[in-house]
């Protein structure tokens, strides 16, 4: 997989995914859109010509490369005329589910056709090629996945992707509560770096993760379950506290980092120590975040 950010000859962001062996290519654009997203503005946003071009747009791009979708990400909302391009935040695969009427296509291949762009020798191009497009598809047809595969997310609100993103950072990628800030912080400068060198940013973000992340349980090779294990993760929780005896290497630790890694997959911050002090120190700074912690004696 590939991310590239604002490249030359790409829209906002460019996504390549390969999925059981075929490349999936994700354009994406982001929209500070504040009016109520309908069919004339949908038809604007697919009618996007890269930067000097006039023989290809967005949509021509999603017409000629089936395994290419078309993605807006947008503050604003959809309309009941485009209620079937509207996907789930973080969905990156067909609406195969949704209904496209004969009413819908046609009013998008109208208002295609007479899409506005100017007086410029370049804008009367590219407003030749939308007519010229729109009488294509309604002559030849259109594409039987062509509108599943464009996506609209939309109530993007700023403050709620910063908060889902730190979410995801917690719960997905093991970065505790107090250091996902920072974490956020050092992704989007790696973004930005990626995106003036022209490179690949997934690989950087995946450097910024691995480097805050917090560092799991470690069992050992031959560890072998319990039969205790469920009913002690379910004290843990109901407790919040378990003391496990037994003769000497009789499995203690193993169980208990088990039991650690059910709550560290979870989000929660781990230690393992033999410092009565160090956990004090471990429980009582950055208060925010969920913690598990074992003391071996």
């Amino acid at each position: 997989n590939e991310l590239y950010v604002e490249s030359v000859g790409m829209e906002d962001a460019f996504l390549k995914l390969i999925i059981d062996g075929n490349i999936r290519g994700v354009e994406v654009q982001v929209k500070r859109e504040a009016n109520l997203i309908d069919v004339s503005k949908l038809c604007n946003w697919l009618s996007h010509f890269r930067e000097f071009s006039s023989d290809s747009n967005l949509l021509q791009e999603c017409i000629e490369d089936e395994n290419r979708i078309a993605l807006f990400a947008t503050r604003s909302r959809c309309s009941d005329s485009i209620l079937p391009f509207k996907s789930k935040i973080s969905q990156l695969s067909e609406n195969v589910d949704s209904l496209y009427t004969k009413t819908l296509k046609k009013e998008i291949l109208s208002t295609l056709f007479s899409q506005p762009f100017g007086t410029s020798e370049l804008k009367r191009n590219r407003e030749a090629f939308c007519k010229q497009q729109s009488d294509r598809l309604s002559k030849d047809g259109i594409p039987e996945n062509l509108f599943q595969r464009i996506l609209i997310w939309e109530e993007l609100e700023e403050d709620l992707l910063d908060d889902k993103i730190r979410s995801l950072l917690n719960s997905a990628f093991k970065i505790s509560i107090s250091n996902s800030v920072k974490t956020y912080l050092l992704i989007l400068e790696s973004v930005r770096k990626g995106r003036d060198d022209g490179e690949d940013v997934l690989p950087l973000i995946q450097k910024v993760i691995e480097d805050n992340a917090i560092r799991s349980p470690k069992l050992d090779q031959d560890y072998i379950s319990s039969p205790f294990e469920e009913s002690l993760t379910k004290e843990t929780e109901e407790k919040s506290l378990i003391l496990l005896s037994g003769n000497s290497l009789c499995g203690k630790t193993q169980i208990a980092k088990k039991i650690a890694t059910h709550y560290f997959n979870k989000g929660y911050d781990y230690k393992l120590t033999d410092d009565v002090d160090e956990i004090n120190r471990f429980l009582s700074s950055n208060i925010e975040d969920q913690k598990i912690v074992i003391l071996e004696d």
